[in-house]
Formats: structure tokens, C-alpha cells, sequence
């Protein structure tokens, strides 16, 4: 049976990492903010995790192409996500328990397969991009005992919620419980197990975005089959920590800053807000009217103002806020 005695050292980096986020919770709960600019987060929060999680699997929807993509199955993947992600802060109490990870996954994948929220009857494996086989998956017979033994783990673990949470979500996708969706679910499980740490941000900072721009770092950690898992929780607690900053830097950004603004510069931040990361060839076509040349200089101005960042620097770069 699959052995769930996976170790992390505390090493000095992974120590400055969880008192740096430390200082960021206490610093968030401390800045006031309107509830509307909450929800406003809480629901581009929510989007971008839908999205982005479904890309980390493979759909190749963006915020672009969502909005506009007629009915298929790419976006039943994310409006079924989206779907979950809104509706988990509206329960309370939640109870992590075999009965309540299979309705996640009921939910996440209804419409798309006959076999949502059920486990897997048969033996599968994990691919790499090239077909070949890189992990076996546990028998069938052994996921409800593996998860039984798991859940107990987190609940009795030696380590702080926060590291605990991420060893979790690392065991979840060895385990691998279901035919397809345990990214997904894994995912899922994180933020819960995140908030009920006491990260009550946990839901506007959009961890996958930042899971899908490091892709094949995330995949390299989950597809090693060390005991030791010291650099992966380095890997995602440095994610946390990024995706903690940017979201103090959006929630702290003086309003008048924004107000002072040209109109039209005005409006193509609130563009970029909307459908971050967006392509400059989008920005174009949303503003037909005005030259490429005006529209180059207004990014360069946002961006030296601190209110939206480049990603990347050939013509497919991206704008984010």
C-alpha cells in the first residue's frame, strides 16, 4: 500500500518564508477594507481559479476566450469550477471526510462524466506528455482506506496547518482516488484546508493562476516520488507568498491614484482588471478607436505606475494587474 510518511525539513528558507506570510496574514487582517472591494476580489478570485485550474489540466480556454467561447464541454470544466468555488465560502462548518471530497467532485465534474463523485473501479496510471507511464496508481480497493489514513494524518499532523495542508495536497494527488479531476479536487481540498488555518485570504488570492504560470515546476514536485518533500513545500509556500503580495498591493493601492488618471487610462485598467492577463492584441481590439501607438504609451504609464505588470516581452506578452 501507497506509504503516506512523507517529511519536510523546516530549513531557514522555508522558516523566512512562513514568517514572512505570517506578517502578510496579520498585515491583511488589519488593513480595512470596504466589503464591496471584497466582493469585487472575492468574485474575479473565483474566476481566475476556475479558469486556471482547468488549464493546469489541459483546457485551453483563457479569460479572453471564456467570456465569448459558445457552450462546450472546455466551458462546462470551468463553469462547473466556478460553480464550486462560489459556493464553498457559503458553508459553514465544513467537514472533511471521504462522503464530502466525492461531492466536490460530483459537483466539479457533473455533465462531463457518468462517474462524477464516484472513486475509480479500475487500475490507472499517470502519463508523461510523451504517453509513457511515470506512476501507478494505488489499486482501487485501497483508496477508501488510503483516504481514511490520510484524513486521520491531517488532523494528527506533527507540522504547522499551513505546511500540513501542502504535504496534504501532495499525498491527495498520489492517492489519486478518481479517473480524472484530482488536480482539480486536490485543489480544492488546498484552499479549504488553507482557510480553516486561518489564511481567510486564501480565496482572493488565486493560487492556481499562479500554479498554471509554473507549471511544470508544480508537475516536477507532484510526479517525484521522494520522501522528502522539503523543496515542494518551498515551491508553494513561495507561491503563497507572491500571490499574498500582489493582493496587498491591489488592496492598498490608493483610490486617488486611480481617480488622478487620464479617463481613457481609466478605463483600459479597468479592461485589464477584468480580464487579467490580457494580451495587447485584445487591448486593440477593445479600443479600436485609439492607435496602437497611444494605447503602448498608456500601458507603459500603468506600468510604471505600479498598476498593472508585463508578462513577458515578445508581442504574446500578457497584462496583468
Amino acid at each position: 500500500m501507497l506509504k503516506l510518511n512523507q517529511i519536510v525539513t523546516i530549513t531557514p528558507k522555508i522558516q523566512k518564508l512562513l514568517h514572512t506570510i505570517e506578517g502578510q496574514r496579520i498585515a491583511y487582517n488589519l488593513i480595512p477594507i470596504k466589503p464591496e472591494i471584497i466582493q469585487n476580489l472575492r468574485r474575479k478570485s473565483f474566476l481566475f481559479s476556475a479558469l486556471y485550474s482547468a488549464r493546469i489540466e489541459g483546457n485551453k480556454l483563457t479569460p479572453e476566450s471564456y467570456e465569448h467561447n459558445p457552450e462546450d464541454l472546455e466551458k462546462l470544466e470551468i463553469q462547473n469550477l466556478l460553480d464550486v468555488y462560489t459556493w464553498l465560502p457559503n458553508q459553514e462548518h465544513i467537514s472533511l471526510n471521504i462522503d464530502f471530497i466525492r461531492l466536490l467532485h460530483k459537483k466539479s465534474m457533473q455533465n462531463l462524466r457518468t462517474d462524477a463523485g464516484h472513486f475509480r473501479t479500475e487500475q490507472s496510471a499517470i502519463f508523461n506528455s510523451a504517453g509513457v507511464a511515470i506512476y501507478l496508481t494505488p489499486p482501487p480497493t485501497e483508496i477508501r482506506p488510503l483516504l481514511t489514513n490520510w484524513l486521520k494524518l491531517i488532523n494528527n499532523s506533527p507540522y504547522l496547518p499551513l505546511i500540513s495542508a501542502i504535504i496534504a495536497h501532495y499525498q491527495f494527488e498520489k492517492i489519486h482516488p478518481f479517473l480524472d479531476g484530482n488536480g482539480r479536487i486536490g485543489r480544492l481540498i488546498l484552499t479549504i484546508l488553507l482557510k480553516q488555518a486561518g489564511h481567510n485570504y486564501i480565496d482572493l488570492l488565486g493560487l492556481e493562476k499562479m500554479i498554471e504560470n509554473t507549471r511544470s515546476t508544480y508537475y516536477y514536485h507532484l510526479e517525484s516520488t521522494k520522501n522528502d518533500l522539503t523543496q515542494f513545500v518551498q515551491y508553494f509556500l513561495t507561491l503563497i507568498t507572491n500571490s499574498i503580495t500582489n493582493l496587498l498591493t491591489t488592496i492598498t493601492t490608493p483610490q486617488s491614484t486611480i481617480s488622478h488618471l487620464p479617463p481613457r487610462r481609466q478605463e483600459l485598467l479597468a479592461t485589464i482588471t477584468d480580464h487579467s492577463p490580457c494580451s495587447a492584441d485584445f487591448l486593440y481590439r477593445r479600443f479600436l478607436a485609439i492607435p496602437k501607438s497611444t494605447l503602448r504609451y498608456d500601458l507603459q504609464q500603468l506600468q510604471k505606475a505600479g498598476l498593472i505588470h508585463k508578462l513577458g516581452t515578445t508581442r504574446g506578452a500578457l497584462y496583468s494587474i
